[in-house]
């Protein structure tokens, strides 16, 4: 019935309905499976490079972290807090908006992309940032989650004062990713946190490294589900920076 159900969510939005096809395989091909089943070995990988988020920050950039997002835009958080909360559909928390706003302001960056929205948290302290810089855009992209009906709730977080910047896609990353990249041409900074299968990220990777200027900051949420994030940086002979937010490992690359 779930599966029934499911269906019935994606014929609904037929601007979806590619992506039926590419979980199908995702679903049925051994070799991806057996992708997707390598966390336990990434979590090792990933403990031995952690570091503190401030030593990562200073890692990346040679500075010194600025104070918390928060601590400079409190009154805003509090009032995404109090709208995420009256929310009658539960999605995910904020996660390195510390460091997004930090690398951002960083680069002084004028052209973004992110992948996976949920609330909007990311957006948020990404668009904090931006907001000062003229003719500076972020483009997300979000697929809502399979039959929850969490559409209207997408970014929510982020308040209509701070949405002139803004672009949200509400479709998959096959579709999202190449439409977000022609409009926005060279990116500053990419912050991947959407599809987490091997089979994804190994699709998405490439692409948004490709676009990214010499200089810009590759960040990628959850890279303790699987190897993925480690064989793209082998692949890339570039050292990562790791650090963990609520349990959870978030890397980060300068392309050279």
């Amino acid at each position: 019935m779930s599966k029934v159900r499911n269906l019935i969510w994606f014929l609904k939005r037929p601007h979806l309905m590619p992506q039926v096809w590419y979980l199908f395989q995702r679903k049925f091909r051994p070799a991806i499976v057996a992708m997707d089943a390598t966390g336990e070995e990434s979590l090792r990988w990933c403990r031995e490079r952690e570091v503190d988020m401030a030593t990562a920050f200073r890692k990346l950039t040679g500075q010194e972290a600025p104070v918390p997002v928060r601590e400079r835009f409190g009154e805003v958080f509090a009032t995404s807090e109090q709208v995420t909360e009256a929310c009658v559909v539960r999605m995910g928390g904020p996660g390195a908006v510390d460091m997004l706003y930090w690398i951002c302001e960083f680069l002084q960056a004028k052209s973004v992309i992110e992948t996976g929205v949920a609330y909007g948290w990311s957006s948020l302290a990404i668009l904090l940032s931006l907001r000062n810089r003229p003719g500076a855009r972020l483009v997300s992209v979000d697929m809502p989650y399979v039959g929850m009906n969490n559409d209207e709730y997408v970014g929510c977080a982020v308040p209509e004062s701070l949405r002139g910047p803004w672009t949200l896609s509400k479709t998959s990353d096959r579709q999202g990713i190449p439409r977000g990249l022609r409009q926005l041409g060279a990116i500053d900074i990419c912050h991947y946190d959407s599809d987490k299968s091997y089979q994804g990220r190994m699709w998405a990777y490439p692409i948004l490294w490709q676009a990214l200027r010499g200089g810009g900051i590759f960040v990628s949420d959850d890279i303790n589900d699987n190897v993925a994030f480690r064989d793209f940086c082998a692949g890339m002979k570039i050292g990562p920076v790791i650090f963990s937010v609520h349990g959870k490992f978030v890397g980060m690359m300068t392309k050279p």
